[in-house]
């Protein structure tokens, strides 16, 4: 049986998001990453569900000792070409660390869910939580990635 097409956004439905992204982009990166009210409500959200988050760490840190003791399957998905390199699978350290990172990111998306904010607030820390997590990648270490040990050991710095 074929699915009935969802009815077209009306226009003013569209002009919000629209608004908050016209808005956000004047002001500074630094200030849409501060802590505003945005940060206590996802704070009370989640201590109204401490079943989840204590659920959430539980798992966390099930998963970094099954990483520690070199037990754990996650890997990175197909698309995500940051740990292309081969180092990233065949150094146990890297790999961990990997794992480890891969581990902590589905966590922050998973409290974030947990928090169940209405969709303003739910956009504002999906982009903190964004620009965290992909900012603390180990691929973007020079000191942990097997690019930037490379680049040094092929500029002979």
């Amino acid at each position: 049986m074929a699915e009935s097409p969802k009815p077209a956004a009306a226009p003013d439905e569209l002009a919000a998001p629209l608004d908050l992204l016209l808005t956000s982009a004047t002001r500074p990166f630094a200030s849409r990453m501060m802590p505003d009210a945005t940060w206590a409500r996802l704070g009370a959200n989640l201590a109204q569900r401490p079943g989840a988050v204590a659920g959430r760490t539980a798992t966390l840190a099930r998963e970094l000792g099954s990483i520690a003791a070199g037990k754990s399957h996650r890997a990175p998905g197909r698309a995500d070409k940051r740990f292309g390199d081969v180092a990233w699978q065949q150094n146990p350290l890297l790999h961990r660390v990997m794992q480890a990172y891969l581990a902590g990111a589905e966590t922050a998306e998973g409290l974030l869910a947990d928090a169940e904010l209405d969709w303003r607030d739910q956009e504002k820390m999906q982009f903190v939580v964004d620009n965290l997590v992909e900012g603390l990648a180990p691929s973007n270490n020079p000191l942990i990635s097997p690019l930037g040990w490379k680049a040094l050991i092929d500029t002979g710095a």
